[in-house]
């Protein structure tokens, strides 16, 4: 991935099946009658391979702060990615809006592996609903 998007020049619309093959390989393997993961691990992966590592760390502390605070985890997945969003908006949407598009299909992805999760209410951790009570 960071291959392609460093050194070989590769953007635009090519590098958008390039970045989400990693992810869509590890929701869909198809060694596992296109069952897998829920491709959070690919999906820091791919970000690192973009962002040189600047965006999994951004994403990383926001999926650990969202588990600290968020009692389902596919919620807790899905407003770390949000978040990380604005992060690739504010930094790359002018001068790479192909990352918009990977974020965005990155998303639905997720989204859509997470389902199950998402038909929950997000819930707050105990500990936090105590701090915010005193």
């Amino acid at each position: 991935m960071g291959f392609a998007w460093f050194f070989l020049g590769m953007h635009g619309w090519p590098i958008i099946p390039i970045a989400l093959a990693p992810v869509l390989g590890h929701a869909y393997s198809p060694w596992l009658r296109f069952r897998g993961g829920k491709a959070v691990a690919a999906t820091f992966g791919v970000w690192t391979g973009l962002t040189l590592g600047a965006g999994p760390m951004l994403l990383g502390l926001m999926l650990g702060l969202m588990m600290a605070s968020v009692v389902v985890s596919g919620w807790a997945v899905m407003l770390a990615m949000l978040s990380f969003g604005a992060f690739v908006w504010t930094q790359y949407a002018a001068y790479a809006p192909e990352l918009m598009l990977i974020w965005l299909a990155n998303l639905l992805i997720l989204g859509f592996k997470h389902r199950q999760d998402l038909v929950q209410p997000p819930g707050i951790r105990p500990w936090l609903l105590s701090l915010v009570r005193r």
